[in-house]
């Protein structure tokens, strides 16, 4: 293609052609020269291949950066080639080899470059003055700098994150770089918009270490972090000293968009690099092209996830930790159960997650309060499962550990037609919780406010959950399942014992009734009795109160999980206010309506139709 093939295209002489190729072309229109442009970028014509001027347009533009292949190169690269031209791209170490890297692109005759300005800003200016090449710099703090990502949105978008849950103790961790001095503005213009006072002592460099101790003593709620890679050391050494994230404070930090699916999961604003890197393409050609400027660049601020920012553990609602047995639970369905001598037989089975403290954990989270689980289970796919469906509930299972070389817990359900289970439970790795184990997971119930415990794992752990929850002020409910006895310097420690008909027998053989055999444990020290009785409802005895709740009239498939269901549900309505009795009437719906559904787990209610099934059956209890 030559000149004069470009000008009969355009419709102009030849002398218009060479004026806007070579720069001279003030006095030609905006219409003409966009018109001709777009043919010379069209069929790629180079003025200087067939020994034109050599000052003429190459089709070129340059790229001077410390990073080469990262989302905002993508996003210059990409734009430019849709726009019709070539890049050169230089890094940089230093500001000497900055300098070097320019020259070399100014050989190339550019028809412009972009600059990033943590280089020798001030001598790399003067040298593209002197060499009339269009250009601009971005990622400096310098008045001069053409195009800078908004980082005082970013900072201040990123604590408003925090702000905005309730947080008052903002600390604040700058890395290094050109975005630190932006992010901290930010950080300091939210403060002051949300009345927060802005304390130097919440602010720390990363170079100087983590704030670790800060954690220890409380002194902040939440961090926002302005380089991703230091909030992930914070996080990792935060996790290996047993803290929460988010629980016991928040992160939130800046990330480039090239940083996907991070692992640990932690909120982010994301810089858009890749968009922003098409902006500054097409601001550069519009200056090389003399049209009109792109639209100023605006900075997008979205958090990526909630994943690490919570409102702060001191206005949060007080939650429930949860101990005990984690099983997986195999169902058998009869028409009737086997007996000596007698073979059963069926073809249906199910599986399904289960446990006591599975159980009565996602039984909470579904009746709308925070749950922490505690126990043990394999090293098995089995406990992959049941720690994928814990956190599908939400259920926090930073309690429960896998267990080496033992099998996750089995419980043999084989459920009639009257639907009245029988259970057995291979115990596997629920036999390994320690009170070690228990006091390891202390913080949880620093901040809890219920502690529901069961005896389907070693005494040990629940004598130290039951000291650990006294410690810390919580009420405590205990399900006495598969014991014949407990000590009596426990009993002293039971807000609330859950027994049904058996295991209350069990523990007191010696009493003829019901009401006896709750006062027995009572008077041993035991704050109050509710004893579920199944089809006949359940009973309630403390020290102000006797009372028989009748049962809801609801058909049951399988009561596997009716007690799980009623514990939940118990603790739940405390929590909300309600005393003790209209707490276990709340419960004995909660437990009626499980029944009704196969699986102890699969069956537990959630807040919305308990509460809608109440209000039609006794409009007055809530």
């Amino acid at each position: 293609m030559t000149i004069t093939e470009i000008a009969r295209l355009a419709g102009v002489s030849v002398s218009t052609v060479s004026k806007i190729v070579n720069r001279k072309d003030d006095s030609i229109s905006a219409e003409t020269r966009e018109r001709v442009l777009a043919i010379v970028k069209e069929y790629n014509y180079r003025p200087y291949a067939n020994a034109a001027s050599p000052t003429g347009r190459s089709g070129i533009i340059g790229v001077l950066t410390q990073e080469r292949l990262g989302m905002l190169v993508q996003g210059i690269v990409s734009k430019a080639t849709k726009l019709g031209y070539a890049t050169a791209i230089r890094t940089y170490t230093d500001s000497e080899d900055a300098r070097r890297q320019l020259s070399s692109l100014l050989e190339l005759r550019i028809d412009g470059v972009i600059v990033d300005g943590a280089c020798g800003y001030p001598d790399l200016i003067k040298a593209l003055e002197s060499a009339t090449v269009p250009h601009l710099f971005f990622n400096t703090k310098e008045d001069r700098a053409d195009a800078n990502l908004d980082y005082e949105l970013l900072g201040f978008r990123t604590t408003q994150e925090l702000a905005l849950r309730g947080h008052e103790r903002i600390a604040c961790m700058l890395g290094t770089g050109a975005r630190v001095h932006g992010f901290f503005e930010g950080y300091r213009r939210c403060l002051f918009e949300s009345g927060i006072p802005f304390d130097d002592e919440l602010v720390f460099e990363s170079s100087a270490g983590l704030p670790i101790e800060k954690v220890a003593s409380h002194s902040f709620s939440g961090i926002v972090v302005s380089h991703f890679y230091d909030a992930l050391r914070l996080y990792s050494a935060a996790t290996e000293l047993h803290y929460g994230v988010p629980f016991d404070f928040s992160i939130v930090s800046l990330r480039d968009d090239e940083r996907q699916a991070p692992f640990p999961p932690i909120s982010a604003i994301e810089i858009p690099r890749l968009s922003y890197g098409s902006h500054l393409a097409d601001l550069l050609i519009s200056v090389i092209e003399k049209t009109e400027p792109p639209t100023p660049f605006e900075t997008a601020a979205r958090l990526s996830s909630a994943a690490s920012v919570d409102v702060p553990y001191t206005s949060r609602a007080r939650h429930i930790v949860v101990v005990g047995s984690i099983n997986t639970d195999n169902y058998l369905t009869l028409d009737v159960l086997p007996h000596p001598g007698a073979t059963a037989t069926t073809s249906s089975s199910q599986t399904f997650p289960g446990g006591k403290c599975l159980n009565e954990a996602i039984g909470v989270a579904r009746l709308g309060h925070e749950a922490v689980a505690i126990g043990r289970v394999g090293d098995d796919a089995d406990a992959d499962h049941i720690l994928r469906s814990l956190a599908d509930d939400g259920v926090d299972t930073t309690g429960i550990a896998r267990t080496q070389d033992k099998r996750t817990g089995q419980a043999f359900i084989f459920v009639p037609k009257d639907g009245e289970s029988t259970i057995t439970i291979m115990t596997g790795a629920n036999d390994i919780l320690s009170a070690q184990d228990v006091r390891a997971c202390e913080r949880a119930f620093a901040h809890a406010s219920h502690c529901l415990v069961n005896t389907e794992v070693p005494l040990d752990a629940v004598r130290e959950t039951l000291l650990l929850a006294r410690k810390h002020g919580l009420l405590t409910i205990m399900k006495p399942s598969a014991v014949n006895t407990l000590p009596d310097d426990l009993m002293g420690k039971i807000d609330i014992m859950v027994p049904n008909e058996a295991e209350l027998d069990a523990l007191s053989p010696h009493d003829k009734s019901i009401d006896t055999k709750m006062r027995t444990l009572v008077e041993k020290g035991v704050g109050a009795i509710v004893v579920t009785l199944g089809a006949q409802g359940c009973k309630v005895l403390s020290h102000d109160t006797s009372k028989r709740i009748p049962a809801a009239d609801l058909t049951a498939v399988d009561s596997t999980g009716a007690g799980d269901a009623f514990i939940a549900a118990l603790a739940s309505y405390l929590i909300r206010g309600y005393d003790l009795e209209q707490s276990a009437r709340i419960a004995t719906y909660a437990a009626g309506l499980s029944v009704t559904r196969q699986g102890a787990s699969a069956a537990l209610v959630d807040r919305p139709t308990l509460e809608t099934y109440v209000h039609a059956v006794e409009p007055g209890l809530l």
